[in-house]
């Protein structure tokens, strides 16, 4: 949806009257309210995509069950997969194309997940041996700790 010239104009005017500390927040909104209402079109506009977001919280707040037929073949997918970032479909309802993004969507987050978990992992793992190489050999008694053998580490250096 395109903003309108006035709206934007209003916004910019608004912005820098708050930055200025000329107006208020509140006040600034109703002014660019006004300015909204007075392009009838793109009020509705604004209504709608207002709606749709009211209505894809509501969604994603309550999912809808799986088709039993779908329930029963696939019980490990929900009843909706993402088609694009911020959109789901029913998965029943996927056409060869919808199946086909569904895919490229899902490879996408989880090779992401994957991929960020096995960085994390050897991050971990590389940052815990640091440790281990550091304290073992100054670790005489098995009472020992950590805390002890740094202090002998320090000392030896």
């Amino acid at each position: 949806m395109n903003v309108p010239q006035k709206v934007e104009d209003a916004i910019r005017r608004l912005g820098a009257e708050r930055r200025g500390s000329r107006t208020t927040h509140v006040a600034a909104i109703g002014s660019l309210r006004e300015v909204i209402e007075q392009d009838a079109a793109y009020a509705r506009g604004v209504l709608s995509a207002h709606a749709a977001r009211l209505l894809a919280v509501w969604d994603r707040a309550h999912p809808a069950m799986p088709d039993p037929f779908q329930a029963e073949l696939f019980p490990g997918l929900p009843a909706r997969l993402y088609v694009s970032p911020g959109r789901s479909e029913p998965v029943m309802d996927l056409t060869r194309y919808g199946v086909e993004m569904a895919r490229n969507m899902l490879f996408a987050r989880t090779s992401n997940q994957v991929t960020g978990a096995t960085e994390s992992a050897r991050r971990e793992r590389d940052e815990f041996m640091r440790l281990y190489d550091a304290v073992m050999p100054h670790m005489g008694r098995a009472d020992t700790t950590v805390a002890d053998a740094l202090a002998r580490r320090a000392g030896a250096a």
